[in-house]
């Protein structure tokens, strides 16, 4: 699907007490419950843990190929729990940090699609940043 990760303008659908939205012929559920039918909103889609896409009209503090300040949630044996401001944190496996992260840390993530078709993020963000082709070598700079 190529809106996960992302905000997208959808119109809000009902089915008994349940909201959802269409997007790439695919039904998505919402996550909350206090939707307005026919309603146009923003939604952010991603997959839950049974691997389901989900949307949320929670705003995300970052989105698909973006690199954001974001702080760790918890480190667990698997990786680190990242909070990206919607009700589910995402994973920075430790084969994605340059070193170890710590509960409570603050540092500047990449978000990406892994091999499971999961949002993912990365500290590794050398090869995602853009550079200004304005600079020349010697110019002086504020940073």
């Amino acid at each position: 699907m190529n809106a996960l990760g992302k905000q997208v303008e959808v119109e809000v659908k009902k089915e008994g007490k349940n909201f959802y939205c269409d997007l790439d012929g695919q039904r998505i559920p919402f996550r909350e419950s206090d939707l307005k039918e026919k309603d146009k909103v923003l939604a952010f889609i991603y997959r839950d843990h049974d691997k389901e896409f989900q949307a949320t009209i929670q705003e995300p503090k970052i989105s698909l190929g973006k690199i954001r300040p974001l702080r760790v949630v918890s480190a667990t044996k698997i990786g680190a729990f990242v909070d990206i401001g919607i009700d589910r944190d995402v994973l920075c496996p430790f084969t994605e940090q340059v070193y170890p992260l710590k509960e409570g840390s603050v540092q500047l993530f990449y978000l990406y699609i892994d091999k499971s078709n999961r949002l993912a993020l990365t500290t590794k963000i050398k090869d995602h940043l853009k550079g200004n082709k304005t600079f020349h070598p010697g110019d002086q700079v504020k940073g």
